[in-house]
């Protein structure tokens, strides 16, 4: 007879000592707090840097004498 698996028990639900699990909870939204910030600011200078090469693209060649 095959020992019952211990990996997998069936159980949902908040863990026993919650006080624990409120931490992780807190933890987790402050990460995904941080990680919407730095792809906001990614997204931002990925979009300057492209409307700059644009507006670069977009002058006319000045001659050696100007």
């Amino acid at each position: 007879m095959k020992a019952p698996s211990t990996r997998n028990s069936g159980q949902t639900g908040p863990t026993p000592d919650n006080g624990r699990d409120d931490n992780r909870d807190k933890r987790l939204a402050d990460a995904l707090r941080e990680n919407l910030r730095r792809r906001k600011a990614q997204a931002r200078a990925k979009q300057g840097a492209a409307k700059t090469a644009e507006d670069t693209e977009n002058q006319p060649e000045r001659s050696p004498s100007e």
